[in-house]
Parts: structure tokens; C-alpha cells; sequence
């Protein structure tokens, strides 16, 4: 991963690295949006690392939020907030 790439992934707060090592920063969220996305995840694309990460009209200095690049609907954003509120016992988000 580029120097770039990874500062983007830690402030997110969804992927962190430490010593060469991934690691999920809300590892509990992923198993709810892999279940809603039913296939549908792709963790890979097909623009070329000149196309996507250098060059500043790309995607990847957009910004855009997480639901939109999963392109999930306003209806299963709120169901995974309905999931995880359930989950760790808040009454109202």
C-alpha cells in the first residue's frame, strides 16, 4: 500500500496498519455489511495504480462517504445502525 493509502485507511478508522500488519478498526460492523451486500462487495478494482492513487481526479481523493462507496441505500445504512444499536444496547442512535 502506498504512504498515501494507508494515511486515508487510518483516519477512517476502518482499516489500521501497525508493523506491516492490516488490521479491521470496527471489526464488528463487517459481518453485518457482508451479509446485507449478499456478494456484492468487491474488494478490488480494475484502474491501475497510476489511474486510481496518483492521480488526484480519481475516486480515492474524493470525498465520499463509506455507504456511498458500498453504494448502500438510505434503507440498509439504517439497518445496520438498527444492528449494531441492538447489539451494544443503546435505545435511540
Amino acid at each position: 500500500y502506498s504512504d498515501m493509502c494507508k494515511r486515508i485507511f487510518s483516519l477512517s478508522g476502518v482499516i489500521s496498519f501497525n508493523q506491516g500488519i492490516v488490521s479491521l478498526g470496527r471489526p464488528w460492523i463487517f459481518p453485518k455489511l457482508f451479509s446485507l451486500l449478499n456478494g456484492n462487495f468487491k474488494l478490488s478494482g480494475e484502474a491501475s495504480y497510476e489511474e486510481y492513487e496518483n492521480d488526484i481526479k480519481s475516486s480515492f481523493y474524493q470525498d465520499i462517504c463509506i455507504s456511498d462507496i458500498l453504494e448502500l441505500s438510505y434503507t440498509q445504512v439504517l439497518e445496520i445502525q438498527n444492528q449494531i444499536a441492538e447489539e451494544f444496547g443503546i435505545a435511540d442512535i
